[in-house]
């Protein structure tokens, strides 16, 4: 599996820019008067997945722009936020992520002391996990179910097999792309979805 890389900032600009090499440009701000900057990340990139772990250290409020082409999961795995996904809004906290869909709207404040997991799905992944199903890679994005609880059933399988895949001594480590079709293919036997047209 690739290596986390870690990184620290001490100033907005920096974390903007620094996040956005990973996930994708967004606005950022801090919602408290006198809250220094004290960013910690830490990621790592693998084919069509990357993987981050981000603490702001202070109230964030995150806006995404469009995220065309990746669903964005969000769990926290410390602390609490509020995500405005589309039309919902979500109250997400330890164990209950936020996945949103590709040119869905997104807005987020995360609380002081919160700790984000955050797993970028890129739809080529998706798309050929589609593809290997039905024969042909189908024309049609996908909107996912925007709630993923990872405390118990289904979720909590796909989260321990998630966080399995990080260890460095995974045996499949040296296979990126078989492991990310692995994670892609027992998401979407669990997580519902409906079928729209693709974001441009």
């Amino acid at each position: 599996m690739p290596k986390f890389e870690f990184f620290r900032w001490a100033s907005v600009e920096d974390t903007r820019e620094g996040v956005s090499r990973y996930l994708s440009p967004h606005h950022l701000r801090l919602l408290a008067d006198g809250d220094a900057v004290d960013v910690r990340m830490m990621a790592a990139r693998f084919q069509d997945l990357v993987v981050t772990v981000i603490d702001y250290g202070a109230v964030a409020h995150v806006v995404p722009w469009l995220t065309v082409g990746y669903h964005p999961l969000i769990v926290p795995l410390r602390g609490r936020g509020t995500f405005h996904c589309g039309a919902e809004v979500i109250e997400a906290e330890t164990g209950v992520g936020v996945l949103a869909s590709p040119s869905q709207p997104l807005w987020m404040r995360l609380d002081k002391g919160a700790v984000a997991f955050v797993l970028r799905i890129n739809e080529q992944a998706i798309g050929r996990v589609r593809a290997s199903s039905a024969g042909y890679l189908p024309s049609e994005s996908l909107v996912l179910a925007p709630v993923l609880d990872v405390r118990e059933g289904d979720g909590l399988s796909w989260w321990n097999r998630v966080r399995s895949c990080l260890r460095s001594d995974y045996p499949g480590a040296g296979a990126v792309s078989g492991v990310e079709e692995m994670l892609v293919r027992e998401l979407l036997s669990f997580q519902a979805y409906r079928v729209v047209p693709r974001a441009e």
